[in-house]
């Protein structure tokens, strides 16, 4: 089953056929096995909520800087490395570990 959408306010605005969201099968090709909800130990949480912030910070700035020019596409490896020395490794080992634990 589909839906017939109007993408505009026009009259020659265009009209383009979608699958209809209310049928049971339309995630089906989208979401096959979803991810399990993590659950971190103490120590492991409060590692990830120390590292984080910073890390996000710095990666919204450095994304925005070389979408806009303000940063050379050529600095983007400083960029993967100083992202990494801030702890992002850490984190995603952190990640792993939980899901390898979870997983068993």
């Amino acid at each position: 089953k589909t839906v017939v959408i109007h993408a505009g306010d026009t009259p020659d605005a265009l009209y383009y056929i979608a699958p209809d969201p209310n049928e049971p099968d339309y995630y089906k090709d989208v979401i096959e096995a979803p991810l399990p909800n993590l659950f971190f130990t103490e120590d492991e949480r409060r590692a990830i909520d120390r590292l984080m912030p910073d890390i996000v910070t710095y990666q919204q700035e450095m994304i925005d800087k070389f979408i806009m020019g303000v940063e050379p596409i050529s600095k983007f490896d400083d960029f993967v490395a100083t992202i990494n020395r801030m702890g992002l490794v850490q984190v995603l080992e952190t990640y792993q570990t939980v899901y390898a634990r979870q997983t068993r």
